[in-house]
């Protein structure tokens, strides 16, 4: 009887080529445990060197780590400075690797929020439109009295419908 490392050899040998992941970048990485990343942070460490440290989801006791450092390399570059001018600067540039680790780290998080984030620049706009509005309405029944509460609500009322039509 053949073990499933032999059953999945066989697979990707008939293939003709190796099994897909989604995250291909941080899989070459290390990353293995996707689901249990919350967060990262990316810095650079000096002039030549950035540093991706990836925080994880621990269960109490857990001895596995809380986040992974990881240190990438800049590439230097020499570039003219000056066109009319013989004189010459060092560029440093952040590593491809880097740049697709954050975002597949970008990718995987967004994909794992719930529905709290939001897309269309135009959603965003009207829920801080509203939130504005929330305030004021909050801030203006606080001097009206009880008299002109219910004309308040109203016309706050009406305002949000309009806000809601753009």
């Amino acid at each position: 009887m053949s073990s499933t490392l032999e059953v999945v050899s066989d697979l990707v040998e008939s293939e003709g080529r190796t099994m897909k992941t989604d995250w291909p970048t941080l899989d070459s990485m290390g990353v293995t445990r996707h689901h249990e990343i919350t967060h990262y942070t990316q810095r650079p460490l000096d002039t030549r060197r950035d540093v991706l440290r990836v925080f994880y989801k621990r269960g109490k006791g857990s001895f596995l780590p809380v986040s992974r450092k990881y240190v990438f390399g800049r590439s230097v570059k020499t570039i003219i400075a000056d066109g009319g001018a013989a004189r010459f600067e060092e560029t440093a540039e952040i590593s491809p690797t880097l740049l697709a680790a954050v975002e597949e780290l970008d990718m995987l998080l967004d994909k794992s929020q719930t529905q709290s984030s939001v897309a269309d620049p135009h959603d965003v706009a009207r829920m801080k439109v509203h939130a504005e509005l929330d305030r004021l309405h909050d801030a203006v029944l606080g001097i009206a009295g009880d008299d002109d509460a219910e004309v308040m609500d109203e016309h706050f009322a009406s305002l949000r419908a309009q806000i809601d039509n753009l």
